[in-house]
């Protein structure tokens, strides 16, 4: 099979998948002689690919957060943030999905040993290691999306998911038990080791026979190169489940979930450190990583064994649309001006020198206050006085502009339109014409794996700890992810001497390079913030002359009860021993 544009071919392969995890499979599925025959086969794994957040589209939920706000008023994720969220309507789960492949995939493990995937047997084992590699590390990452969804507490121990490693028919038993949250995570961590036994590091061509892996035993180049080369790169390798497991480790070592979270040298904080500095041997830091979105970078970026070092995982760039710039341009060109940065997302932005705004040496003036700002706002958020796309987005009163503050139901809440992840090159034209451009979609930068490793770092021995045989501390990553931005000199860097001060300083960079890319609506819940999820939501008024006031948008309150989602109450009404999470009963 051509597998170079497999994450679009499980897209349009899949139309098995739309059932719900806790329907009956078609008996079919298992008997039918068809899966002999390795295409169809394949297909089972395929569904592991192609419910993948992300794969087609950026979930944008940041408007279920205190970072963006959606001029629909009935967008899922407002209704959810003001208090609809419940386990019958839950617009962030990801709890049928990901368990409805990890049961194709189960179906998929039982069944690869026996299929005959080629006629030279040395190839077919080949093809079997590979095939496996994938499928556990496919189910691996799909438990781990999962227990994000739905982790929590019931009856006051923390909970994690079914750990199910068969594959369920319609005679299957699905009253199946959830585990406790440790023991879930030690089950995603095995599929991580058997996937790290079968997988290579990378998929790329050797030039050598004896570059190739003992584990493969004794197969020739060309063999090695035809299943293991470069032409399937963009399928989950060895160097992209360390990544995940860094992650895995992360979530586990978090306050949300670990209770020792706190306390002096814990060891998931430990674990965690060391599992994203392993995923980042071998990574430099990429110059132009945070702009990666760019039209420049987009059109250019190959698929390289490393994708210079800021792709770990993404989708091909051969994607051309316009969806996303018809969704968030402004009303005036011919958009809908839907995701609108808050004032509160803004003043996370530090000004040019690194102190945070609310410093008195930050030199920030309220009644100027985008001079000398972190260059990163400008290249995120559409403000006022600025242009886009050569044109001046006017969105203070009394000019009749269609991208004024609440002007129309498409004009921005809150005096600022979405900069990052578009294109300025799509054009919408007033005669209904229209462009499309490349767009890829991410699921892992090597940035957050930076960034994963600065807060483990931080919590294990403060803002100068390095995990053995890692050149870089806390303190390091983040300064140089704010040189990178254009904070230079960072004067504020250096003045940070406490593990609390780095946190929060960790927490907000966070915050700034990873927005609109679906982690804040998780990340406030794993840090256990709920004061943070039901923060006021604020905006600016700006007039022609220049005066800005901050106001609160009181029709956009936040109410949200706990930081642990709910399963599906369909789910739990059906099987009594599938518990639902304190709270949601």
């Amino acid at each position: 099979m051509k597998v170079k544009n497999i994450l679009l071919l499980a897209l349009s392969a899949m139309v098995l998948g739309s059932c719900d995890i806790m329907e009956p499979m078609d008996d079919n599925h298992t008997t039918d002689n068809r899966f002999v025959e390795p295409s169809f086969s394949e297909g089972l794994l395929l569904v592991g690919y192609s419910r993948m957040p992300n794969i087609s589209s950026w979930k944008l939920n940041e408007v279920a957060t205190d970072d963006a706000v959606s001029n629909v008023k009935t967008n899922n994720y407002t209704l959810m943030a003001g208090g609809q969220w419940s386990s019958t309507f839950d617009p962030v789960a990801q709890w049928s999905s990901s368990m409805l492949a990890i049961n194709y995939l189960n179906q998929f493990l039982g069944m690869v040993d026996s299929v005959r995937w080629h006629e030279v047997a040395d190839m077919n084992r080949l093809f079997v290691y590979r095939l496996k590699g994938e499928a556990f590390a496919l189910r691996g990452i799909h438990r781990y999306f999962a227990l994000c969804d739905v982790a929590g507490k019931v009856d006051g121990q923390m909970t994690g998911i079914q750990i199910i490693n068969q594959f369920l028919d319609e005679n299957s038993d699905y009253n199946i038990p959830r585990e406790t949250f440790d023991n879930t995570v030690k089950a995603i961590e095995t599929d991580f080791d058997s996937a790290a036994y079968y997988l290579p590091e990378y998929y790329k061509d050797l030039t050598a026979a004896t570059d190739i892996p003992a584990k493969y035993g004794n197969v020739t180049l060309t063999q090695y190169n035809t299943v293991m080369g470069h032409s399937f790169v963009q399928r989950v390798q060895g160097r992209i489940v360390k990544c995940y497991r860094a992650m895995l480790r992360l979530l586990a070592a978090s306050p949300a979930y670990n209770e020792s979270a706190a306390a002096t040298n814990d060891t998931k904080w430990e674990a965690a450190a060391e599992a994203a500095a392993t995923a980042l041997n071998g990574i430099s830091m990429n110059r132009t990583g945070n702009r990666f979105f760019e039209a420049s970078m987009v059109n250019s970026v190959p698929l390289l064994d490393a994708n210079d070092n800021e792709m770990a995982w993404r989708t091909q760039n051969q994607n051309n649309n316009n969806t996303l710039e018809k969704s968030v341009f402004p009303p005036s060109l011919n958009g809908n001006g839907d995701v609108n940065p808050t004032q509160n997302f803004v003043d996370a932005f530090p000004t040019k020198n690194g102190y945070p705004i609310t410093d008195s040496r930050s030199g920030y003036d309220p009644t100027n206050p985008f001079n000398n700002r972190d260059p990163r706002l400008d290249r995120t958020v559409v403000r006022d006085f600025v242009k886009f796309k050569n044109k001046d987005i006017i969105t203070y009163a009394g000019t009749g502009s269609l991208d004024q503050l609440d002007s129309l139901s498409t004009s921005t809440r809150t005096g600022y339109y979405l900069k990052k992840l578009i294109r300025e090159d799509v054009n919408f034209n007033n005669d209904g014409t229209s462009n499309t451009q490349k767009h890829y979609y991410v699921f892992v930068r090597y940035t957050e794996m930076f960034l994963d490793y600065a807060e483990a770092a931080n919590e294990v021995g403060g803002p100068d700890y390095k995990v053995a045989g890692f050149s870089m501390s806390a303190r390091d990553v983040i300064k140089n992810i704010r040189a990178r931005a254009g904070i230079s000199p960072d004067n504020y860097i250096s003045t940070i001497t406490t593990q609390e001060e780095m946190r929060q300083l960790i927490r907000n960079e966070r915050r700034l390079e990873l927005s609109f890319e679906g982690h804040r609506f998780d990340d406030l819940r794993r840090w256990n913030l709920l004061d943070k999820l039901n923060e006021p939501i604020h905006g600016m008024k700006v007039t022609k002359d220049k005066t800005y006031t901050d106001f609160v948008l009181t029709d956009e309150k936040r109410s949200y009860a706990s930081v642990y989602g709910p399963l599906p109450q369909q789910d739990v009404l059906r099987f009594s021993n599938l518990k639902q999470n304190d709270g949601w009963k």
